[in-house]
């Protein structure tokens, strides 16, 4: 591809301007989804907010610029006080805490930051269900509950509980870990490798009762941000654990992502849709899905390290030359054309897009992944 070091050079370059320009701006509350062009201010409540934070530290990565980390213990008080008494009920506590309390930690070595991470690894352990081997989703804990879900974008919260594991020696974290990603394989990943987004689980005997959606466009299609997450999240998994399993199914999730593309262009925010039937885009999922496809490549052989690569640099181009916002605004996000809901929040930046944008474009230049630094 002509020029491909340069484009995605100058991509960068314009994503640290705008993370940049938006110091100042979000220290106290942070990024969701933007209004009219421009991210308002939210509470420290939603499952997002982690992923603004998580762009400073790569922003640090990539420059070795304090100013990014600048507004650090600003951050920190924040989710220190959430994880204390705030909103914690949710499966999404690893992109809350591994991308604030850990990354600082791996960035500057502060024990505080560590304990935060640690505490927050515990309420994520508070949602699992030893009979069923899962972890709930969303909501609070209903011991006498007739069922309850479990959801494929807990697979990308794993690490917070691989990660205990190795900063405690305690292997329990690691071991729920494990028995969420078994469960999730076998009943979130459909035998073709598509995936449900969420499946009922009935919490007295810990079984499985059925698939559905949340967000999709029905029960038994593909949602592609879900599919995604499918993609990254079990190439975390085996990545912690080296099980060929987790592997496996995240190759047949990214063979899926990929069969699904449409022409030339990034993925449809569903796989029902194609460009026959063609409906709003999700430049957020195929984000997410660059970052795992890139790192998929590099731990796979052969051929199917060749696709993955070229297909998470191909996609890269196309959501820098068609997708990517250049205009360093205070308020501003990096990628157009984002996707929440179907009905809410579409065609807008959204603070996970830009994140997994702007991991992708660094690890595709050769800058270690956060986690890494210290």
């Amino acid at each position: 591809m002509i020029n491909s070091l340069t484009t995605l050079e100058t991509a960068l370059e314009s994503s640290l301007n705008i993370i940049r320009n938006n110091v100042d701006h979000y220290f106290d509350r942070f990024q969701h989804v933007s209004e009219d062009g421009v991210y308002p201010k939210e509470e420290n409540k939603l499952w997002t907010m982690g992923f603004y934070p998580g762009q400073l530290y790569l922003a640090h990565i990539v420059t070795k610029d304090d100013y990014f980390i600048s507004k650090r213990q600003e951050i920190l008080n924040s989710f220190k006080e959430r994880c204390e008494s705030g909103h914690m009920d949710t499966h999404d506590i690893g992109f809350l805490y591994e991308m604030t309390a850990y990354y600082d930690y791996k960035a500057t070595g502060d024990e505080e930051s560590k304990k935060l991470f640690l505490a927050a690894a515990d309420k994520l352990m508070d949602r699992y269900n030893e009979k069923g081997g899962y972890i709930q989703a969303w909501g609070p804990m209903e011991a006498n509950a007739e069922k309850t879900r479990i959801i494929i974008d807990c697979m990308m919260n794993l690490p917070t509980l691989y990660l205990a594991t190795e900063l405690t020696g305690d292997p329990k974290y690691k071991d729920a870990a494990i028995s969420h990603a078994n469960i999730s394989s076998k009943t979130l990943i459909r035998k073709d490798g598509s995936s449900y987004h969420t499946y009922w689980m009935d919490v007295q005997s810990g079984e499985p009762i059925e698939g559905r959606t949340h967000q999709g466009f029905k029960d038994e299609s593909t949602w592609a941000r879900g599919q995604a997450w499918a993609v990254y999240g079990f190439y975390k998994s085996y990545t912690f654990t080296q099980n060929p399993h987790f592997l496996d199914i995240a190759m047949k999730c990214a063979d899926v992502f990929l069969a699904n593309l449409p022409e030339n262009d990034i993925n449809y925010w569903d796989f029902s849709f194609t460009d026959k039937t063609p409906d709003i885009r999700d430049s957020s999922a195929t984000s997410i899905a660059i970052s795992g496809l890139l790192r998929l490549a590099k731990v796979v052989k052969g051929e199917k390290a060749e696709t993955y690569h070229k297909a998470g640099v191909e996609l890269l181009h196309i959501l820098a030359e068609r997708y990517q916002n250049t205009e360093a605004q205070v308020g501003a996000g990096i990628l157009e054309e984002g996707m929440y809901h179907r009905i809410d929040g579409a065609r807008a930046y959204t603070s996970w897009g830009d994140y997994y944008y702007v991991e992708a474009l660094a690890a595709f230049l050769g800058y270690p992944a956060a986690s890494e630094e210290m």
